[in-house]
């Protein structure tokens, strides 16, 4: 019913944004790299997979904080540090920069997963 789902969006909604936003940049990130800096697709992946894989192992510390502080501002500050990283991807100088902001990112995503 809308009563339980608007309950429910208190909790959910955090996830829904951070998947809308970092969905809708894996979509157009290979278009923009292969069209701006010429990079390979393998190299793209290579850029999704590291990312997913230092997530992974860094999901356990990054609850562990959450435990210790509170989730809510964890993950405010997170979605809005994706945000702001994802928008400096255009601004990039060259792909050494963007390396450093998708590190970054990955960082950040690792904390926005709670």
């Amino acid at each position: 019913s809308l009563s339980e789902y608007c309950q429910n969006l208190k909790y959910y909604g955090p996830s829904v944004i951070r998947r809308a936003l970092f969905f809708s940049f894996m979509i157009m990130l290979p278009l923009y790299l292969t069209t701006k800096y010429g990079v390979s697709v393998a190299v793209i992946g290579s850029f999704f997979s590291g990312s997913a894989i230092f997530t992974t192992f860094a999901m356990p510390f990054t609850g562990k904080l959450a435990d210790k502080f509170s989730a809510r501002y964890i993950v405010l500050v997170a979605l809005s540090l994706m945000g702001i990283l994802i928008c400096a991807f255009g601004y990039a100088a060259n792909m050494y920069h963007f390396a450093f902001l998708f590190a970054l990112e990955a960082i950040d995503d690792a904390h926005a997963r709670e």
